[in-house]
């Protein structure tokens, strides 16, 4: 059900808790790949990753009716 799926947590907040955590659980030169869509604010994930300094690339396509990106994160 659609209940199911909410988490009591936004999409942002769950992907900064997410990123914040992540890089323990990598290797070293490890990287992070995630897509978005233009469904939700992306400026919102690029503000955040630009803040908190990560190396970031993103790509981008049309499809369905939205943009979609992809993000790759690179851990030194």
């Amino acid at each position: 059900s659609e209940e199911s799926w909410n988490l009591g947590i936004s999409t942002i907040d769950l992907m900064k808790k997410f990123l914040s955590q992540c890089s323990k659980y990598l290797k070293k030169k490890g990287r992070l790949y995630f897509t978005w869509n233009s469904s939700n604010n992306v400026d919102k994930i690029k503000d955040y990753l630009t803040k908190e300094e990560f190396n970031f690339n993103e790509k981008t396509k049309d499809r369905l009716d939205k943009k979609w990106y992809l993000f790759e994160i690179s851990f030194s």
